[in-house]
Protein backbone atom coordinates (compact mmCIF):
# COMPACT_ATOMS: atom_id res chain seq x y z
CA UNK A 1 0.00 0.00 0.00
CA UNK A 2 2.88 2.17 0.75
CA UNK A 3 3.50 2.27 -3.01
CA UNK A 4 0.68 3.49 -4.05
CA UNK A 5 1.78 6.93 -5.96
CA UNK A 6 5.96 5.91 -5.79
CA UNK A 7 5.55 5.01 -10.14
CA UNK A 8 3.96 8.38 -10.43
CA UNK A 9 6.81 9.66 -8.68
CA UNK A 10 9.36 8.17 -10.47
CA UNK A 11 8.64 9.20 -13.80
CA UNK A 12 7.56 12.67 -12.28
CA UNK A 13 11.06 12.98 -11.86
CA UNK A 14 12.47 11.17 -14.78
CA UNK A 15 9.70 13.86 -16.68
CA UNK A 16 10.90 17.03 -14.25
CA UNK A 17 14.67 15.98 -15.00
CA UNK A 18 14.28 15.41 -18.81
CA UNK A 19 12.77 19.10 -19.54
CA UNK A 20 14.53 20.63 -16.66
CA UNK A 21 16.33 23.18 -18.47
CA UNK A 22 13.87 24.23 -20.55
CA UNK A 23 10.68 22.91 -22.33
CA UNK A 24 12.11 22.89 -25.99
CA UNK A 25 15.75 21.47 -26.85
CA UNK A 26 17.05 22.36 -29.69
CA UNK A 27 19.05 19.43 -31.08
CA UNK A 28 21.95 21.07 -33.84
CA UNK A 29 25.37 19.63 -34.96
CA UNK A 30 26.04 15.59 -36.29
CA UNK A 31 27.90 12.69 -34.10
CA UNK A 32 27.65 9.97 -31.50
CA UNK A 33 27.72 12.10 -29.06
CA UNK A 34 26.69 15.79 -27.39
CA UNK A 35 26.61 18.41 -24.82
CA UNK A 36 24.39 21.20 -23.74
CA UNK A 37 24.36 24.69 -23.98
CA UNK A 38 21.63 26.20 -21.75
CA UNK A 39 21.11 30.39 -22.47
CA UNK A 40 18.94 32.70 -20.37
CA UNK A 41 18.30 36.47 -20.53
CA UNK A 42 15.52 38.74 -20.78
CA UNK A 43 15.79 38.35 -24.59
CA UNK A 44 16.57 34.98 -24.82
CA UNK A 45 14.52 34.18 -22.45
CA UNK A 46 15.05 30.21 -21.39
CA UNK A 47 16.77 28.18 -24.14
CA UNK A 48 18.74 24.57 -24.70
CA UNK A 49 20.55 23.18 -27.13
CA UNK A 50 21.98 19.51 -27.73
CA UNK A 51 24.91 19.94 -29.77
CA UNK A 52 26.13 16.52 -31.62
CA UNK A 53 29.74 15.99 -32.23
CA UNK A 54 32.08 13.31 -32.30
CA UNK A 55 34.32 13.17 -29.56
CA UNK A 56 38.27 12.99 -29.95
CA UNK A 57 40.41 13.03 -26.36
CA UNK A 58 43.59 13.98 -28.81
CA UNK A 59 41.79 16.86 -29.87
CA UNK A 60 39.04 17.97 -27.68
CA UNK A 61 36.10 21.02 -28.19
CA UNK A 62 35.33 24.08 -26.05
CA UNK A 63 32.09 25.62 -25.49
CA UNK A 64 33.47 27.81 -28.07
CA UNK A 65 32.88 25.01 -30.32
CA UNK A 66 29.74 24.34 -29.09
CA UNK A 67 28.68 28.05 -29.60
CA UNK A 68 30.07 28.56 -33.59
CA UNK A 69 28.05 24.87 -34.42
CA UNK A 70 24.65 26.46 -32.98
CA UNK A 71 25.41 29.69 -34.47
CA UNK A 72 25.99 28.13 -38.13
CA UNK A 73 22.48 26.08 -37.83
CA UNK A 74 19.86 28.05 -35.95
CA UNK A 75 20.03 31.22 -38.36
CA UNK A 76 17.89 33.30 -35.07
CA UNK A 77 21.34 33.51 -32.68
CA UNK A 78 24.80 34.88 -33.27
CA UNK A 79 27.85 34.87 -30.71
CA UNK A 80 30.32 37.87 -30.60
CA UNK A 81 33.70 36.26 -29.17
CA UNK A 82 36.35 38.83 -28.49
CA UNK A 83 39.94 38.70 -27.08
CA UNK A 84 42.56 35.38 -27.77
CA UNK A 85 41.25 33.43 -30.32
CA UNK A 86 43.00 31.10 -27.96
CA UNK A 87 40.81 31.92 -24.91
CA UNK A 88 38.23 33.93 -26.08
CA UNK A 89 35.47 35.64 -23.86
CA UNK A 90 31.69 36.06 -25.16
CA UNK A 91 30.86 39.94 -26.27
CA UNK A 92 27.30 40.16 -26.65
CA UNK A 93 24.49 37.49 -27.88
CA UNK A 94 22.49 38.57 -30.73
CA UNK A 95 18.79 36.57 -30.75
CA UNK A 96 16.12 37.85 -33.45
CA UNK A 97 17.81 41.29 -34.00
CA UNK A 98 18.40 42.14 -30.65
CA UNK A 99 21.62 42.45 -29.18
CA UNK A 100 22.26 41.56 -25.12
CA UNK A 101 25.90 42.70 -24.06
CA UNK A 102 28.43 44.70 -25.42
CA UNK A 103 31.98 46.14 -24.36
CA UNK A 104 33.08 45.47 -20.97
CA UNK A 105 32.34 48.36 -19.01
CA UNK A 106 32.30 48.07 -14.57
CA UNK A 107 28.66 47.54 -13.45
CA UNK A 108 27.13 47.02 -17.03
CA UNK A 109 25.37 43.08 -17.70
CA UNK A 110 27.74 40.63 -18.70
CA UNK A 111 27.41 36.64 -20.04
CA UNK A 112 28.85 34.32 -17.43
CA UNK A 113 29.74 30.86 -18.13
CA UNK A 114 29.17 27.83 -15.96
CA UNK A 115 30.06 24.53 -16.52
CA UNK A 116 28.81 21.02 -15.07
CA UNK A 117 31.01 17.94 -16.54
CA UNK A 118 34.16 17.92 -18.41
CA UNK A 119 37.15 19.33 -17.63
CA UNK A 120 37.88 23.06 -16.30
CA UNK A 121 40.89 25.48 -14.99
CA UNK A 122 43.56 27.07 -14.73
CA UNK A 123 46.52 27.78 -12.76
CA UNK A 124 46.18 30.96 -11.01
CA UNK A 125 49.89 31.31 -10.26
CA UNK A 126 50.69 32.31 -13.65
CA UNK A 127 47.32 31.71 -15.27
CA UNK A 128 48.46 28.55 -17.70
CA UNK A 129 46.00 25.94 -18.76
CA UNK A 130 45.62 23.34 -15.92
CA UNK A 131 42.25 21.63 -16.61
CA UNK A 132 40.99 19.06 -14.05
CA UNK A 133 37.59 17.03 -14.39
CA UNK A 134 35.20 18.51 -12.59
CA UNK A 135 31.63 16.99 -11.38
CA UNK A 136 28.70 17.30 -13.84
CA UNK A 137 25.77 17.32 -11.05
CA UNK A 138 26.85 20.66 -10.15
CA UNK A 139 27.85 24.14 -11.62
CA UNK A 140 31.25 25.46 -11.65
CA UNK A 141 31.83 28.94 -12.93
CA UNK A 142 34.15 28.68 -16.25
CA UNK A 143 37.27 29.07 -16.34
CA UNK A 144 37.37 30.27 -20.15
CA UNK A 145 35.56 29.68 -23.70
CA UNK A 146 38.25 27.41 -25.18
CA UNK A 147 40.07 24.01 -24.66
CA UNK A 148 42.32 24.06 -22.86
CA UNK A 149 41.26 26.02 -20.41
CA UNK A 150 37.58 24.23 -21.04
CA UNK A 151 37.11 21.00 -22.47
CA UNK A 152 34.06 19.10 -23.54
CA UNK A 153 33.58 15.75 -22.86
CA UNK A 154 30.21 13.71 -23.92
CA UNK A 155 27.29 14.79 -21.34
CA UNK A 156 28.78 18.07 -20.43
CA UNK A 157 26.51 21.31 -19.64
CA UNK A 158 27.38 25.21 -20.64
CA UNK A 159 25.25 27.53 -18.69
CA UNK A 160 25.40 31.20 -20.61
CA UNK A 161 23.39 33.67 -18.52
CA UNK A 162 23.23 37.14 -19.07
CA UNK A 163 23.09 40.13 -15.80
CA UNK A 164 25.05 41.62 -13.11
CA UNK A 165 25.52 39.53 -10.76
CA UNK A 166 27.97 36.39 -11.36
CA UNK A 167 25.63 34.08 -9.02
CA UNK A 168 24.88 30.38 -10.57
CA UNK A 169 22.12 29.32 -12.42
CA UNK A 170 19.11 28.31 -10.95
CA UNK A 171 18.12 25.03 -12.39
CA UNK A 172 20.48 21.88 -12.23
CA UNK A 173 22.85 20.70 -15.30
CA UNK A 174 21.19 18.92 -17.91
CA UNK A 175 21.48 15.22 -16.68
CA UNK A 176 23.61 12.97 -18.83
CA UNK A 177 22.34 10.39 -20.61
CA UNK A 178 23.30 7.36 -18.21
CA UNK A 179 21.68 9.60 -15.16
CA UNK A 180 18.43 9.47 -17.01
CA UNK A 181 18.28 6.05 -17.77
CA UNK A 182 19.07 4.73 -13.94
CA UNK A 183 16.11 7.23 -13.19
CA UNK A 184 13.94 5.81 -16.11
CA UNK A 185 15.04 2.06 -15.12
CA UNK A 186 14.30 2.63 -11.33
CA UNK A 187 10.75 3.64 -12.12
CA UNK A 188 9.93 0.69 -14.32
CA UNK A 189 11.19 -1.88 -10.91
CA UNK A 190 9.04 0.24 -8.82
CA UNK A 191 6.33 -0.25 -10.95
CA UNK A 192 6.97 -3.88 -11.57
CA UNK A 193 7.36 -4.68 -7.69
CA UNK A 194 4.16 -3.01 -7.60
CA UNK A 195 2.48 -4.80 -9.91
CA UNK A 196 4.07 -8.11 -7.60
CA UNK A 197 2.35 -6.51 -4.62
CA UNK A 198 -0.95 -6.05 -6.08
CA UNK A 199 -1.14 -9.96 -7.13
Amino acid sequence: MKLKYAPLLGLAVVACLASNASATTLTVGMGSDSSFVILESPNVGLRTYEVFYDFDASNPLGTDDLLITIGSEDPTIMFNLMGDPANPSLESIEFNGVTEGGPFALGAPFWGLWVAGGQNGFDPDDFSPAPVPIPSETWTSGAGFAEPFRIVEPGSSEALLFGTVFAPPTFDPVPEPSSAFLLGAGSLLIIARRKRLVK
